[in-house]
């Protein structure tokens, strides 16, 4: 219901909804309560923007692809009454094309109760709405290697461009992201992964290493949509606690005119899988009922010459069962981010550009680029390998790691298979030398030394760590120890 009588016969005969954040928008000139609404037990709706169907108009049910709404706001919040509708059942919102101007905010804060599965997605690849760019084979690919180091690197053609979203038809339609330009029409590619499942799972996605030339690729434009707010509230897990509100297949398009300009606010009852966030992504703390949380295959804005994903935030961690949970960024790549605690990097996620800190968190496989730093501004667990997605604590590629303050980087037992690249650059307080001690009776103490996985494993001494590398009252590495 979009329209309301006003019972004051010398005011308008009626007044527009007014769509309010967070929780209600239903406002009458003579009060009245809020109910449930039947439009919030409708499991699918269609958003068309730019009208490509020739069907849209906001007086339309949504239901269908033949009967599709205009603009989220009139066409489905003002139906739903609230940002905020009780949604007892999976629901799914799918935009037919793309948000052209910033005029439709998309603000989705809905309250999933019963185990309800809520998705907002961008139309198939393929289609008008999320349009073929070109289509090729692979040429001169060099496949990923974490020793020399290598990011997997392709020949892609000429129409080819950062923040492009690749599908290699050969390996299973395994999908990934335009990383970096190396040369003329070669470019970096981010890790690939075969088609990620929605809702996404707490097991971990298949990397696809088997990239080569001569497979058939198709880069794809996906639909743009103009979020906002994401703030969702999980009041009912599902059996396999991940019913989170689920963004899908899509570019969170920054509209905002200012280039960076634009943020989007979200919590950790959010999934963001294969999708581009263009707006810095603005972590609020949660506690919930599920773990999957996190951004998996993902990538950001294009800046520098790099597709990094923007997070700010002062927690990322979700409560599950009195336990932090960490807010998961698996894969794709990052860059400028800024997140206070609470994060799970793994599936050989690209660190792209400065700064990147995180205050602490759990690490598994983690590629730092050439250029790239990674701080560590809190302590951090690059050891537990149990509790990531891949069973593996690795760091490589040709950038650098740094831990500030007086925190820690706890490393596994064998500094030379956790960094194995050569020119990977470590460092602690900004520093490429620390100190060391030998335990002994007299405690011997050894200034000067060059951080380097060689030393970490080298016995304490003039030139070795036995596993512990500091700087007096600073930061610090320390093997197979928290």
């Amino acid at each position: 219901m979009g329209m309301a009588r006003n019972p004051n016969p010398k005011a308008n005969t009626r007044i527009e909804v007014l769509i309010q954040r967070n929780r209600v928008l239903a406002a009458f000139a003579g009060g009245g309560a809020v109910v449930p609404r039947t439009s919030w037990t409708q499991a699918a709706w269609f958003v068309d923007p730019q009208n490509v169907t020739g069907l849209a108009k906001d007086t339309n049910d949504g239901k269908t692809a033949l009967t599709p709404v205009r603009t989220y706001t009139r066409g489905v919040a003002a139906k739903w009454g609230t940002y905020s509708p009780r949604l007892r059942q999976n629901t799914t919102i799918t935009f037919l094309s793309s948000h052209s101007d910033n005029s439709d905010p998309v603000y989705c804060n809905p309250i999933i109760e019963n185990g309800a599965v809520v998705t907002i997605q961008g139309a198939t690849l393929g289609s008008v709405g999320a349009p073929q760019i070109t289509a090729g084979k692979l040429a001169a690919v060099v496949a990923k290697n974490r020793g020399t180091p290598q990011i997997l690197q392709a020949d892609l053609g000429a129409v080819a461009a950062v923040g492009n979203f690749l599908v290699n038809s050969t390996r299973g339609n395994a999908r990934c992201w335009v990383q970096k330009n190396t040369a003329g029409t070669t470019f970096h590619l981010t890790q690939p992964f075969s088609p990620l499942a929605i809702p996404v799972q707490f097991a971990a996605p298949v990397e696809v290493d088997t990239f080569a030339t001569g497979d058939d690729f198709i880069l794809f434009q996906k639909t743009r949509i103009n979020f906002a707010e994401l703030l969702p509230t999980v009041v009912d897990a599902n059996a396999s606690f991940n019913n989170l509100l689920q963004v899908f297949n899509c570019v969170a398009v920054d509209l905002s005119g200012v280039t960076g300009g634009g943020g989007l606010q979200s919590n950790a009852s959010t999934v963001f899988a294969e999708a581009q966030i263009e707006r810095g992504l603005l972590l609020v703390p949660t506690l919930g009922v599920t773990g999957t949380q996190g951004v998996y295959n993902c990538v950001g804005r294009v800046s520098s010459g790099v597709p990094g994903l923007n997070i700010q935030g002062y927690t990322a961690q979700v409560q599950n069962a009195n336990v932090a949970q960490p807010y998961n960024i698996v894969g794709g790549c990052v860059a400028f981010c800024g997140v206070d605690s609470g994060v799970l990097l793994d599936g050989d996620v690209i660190v792209s550009a400065n700064p990147c800190a995180f205050a602490g968190g759990l690490f598994g496989l983690v590629c730092v680029d050439s250029g790239a730093k990674l701080v560590m501004t809190g302590n951090t667990d690059w050891r537990t390998a149990g509790n990531t997605f891949f069973g593996s604590c690795i760091g490589w590629g040709a950038g650098t790691i740094d831990v500030f303050g007086r925190n820690t980087c706890a490393l596994t037992a064998n500094a030379a298979t956790q960094f194995p690249s050569a020119g990977f650059v470590m460092r602690l307080n900004a520093g490429t030398v620390a100190d060391s001690h030998t335990g002994a009776a007299p405690d011997v103490f050894n200034g000067g030394i060059t951080i380097s996985p060689a030393n970490l494993n080298a016995a304490a001494g003039a030139a070795g760590f036995g596993g512990e590398a500091f700087v007096v009252s600073g930061a610090a590495y320390r093997m197979n120890t928290l």
